[in-house]
């Protein structure tokens, strides 16, 4: 098994640090409609939450790949996770599935988010894009998952 790279344990925090922000503060807690200012903000953060959350996701699953197999894959996070050996796919699934949430739940939001990072970095450029339904608890398994194996990392720090 393929160890994650130090550097990219950093530079996925970095992004899974501020998706995960703007998640306890705008999403884990509802928004009043009556609140305008809120309102705003959340909207404001909807487009760096999916980004980042997305590019934190894409960081943490080519830091266990090789080289020609992250570049193929390009941005697509569904290929990418799909490229992973057996040892990292569990444990990213048995996170996700800590939820409370099925394989089915995990399989259509795994396909459901696997352009996120492009469709949403170019959103003005995009028609009726959308995060999927568990886009969060994707991201944090896929985060967890892979550095859950990480020397470098203290499991419940993660």
């Amino acid at each position: 098994m393929v160890e994650p790279r130090a550097e990219s344990i950093l530079e996925a925090y970095a992004f899974y640090n501020v998706h995960n922000g703007i998640y306890e503060k705008y999403y884990a807690r509802g928004i009043p409609v009556s609140d305008k200012n809120e309102l705003m903000n959340f909207a404001a953060y909807t487009i760096p939450y999916v980004v980042n959350g997305a590019l934190a996701c894409e960081i943490a699953l080519k830091s266990v790949l090789d080289l020609d197999i992250s570049k193929k894959c390009l941005h697509h996070i569904d290929l990418l996770y799909n490229s992973l050996g057996n040892d990292y796919r569990q444990a990213i699934l048995t996170q996700f599935m800590s939820y409370g949430l099925s394989e089915h739940d995990f399989s259509n939001s795994l396909t459901q988010s696997s352009d996120l990072f492009v469709d949403w970095r170019y959103y003005y450029e995009k028609n009726g894009v959308f995060a999927p339904n568990h886009f969060h608890e994707l991201v944090e398994s896929i985060y967890k998952g892979v550095f859950s194996f990480s020397p470098l990392i203290e499991r419940n720090s993660l």
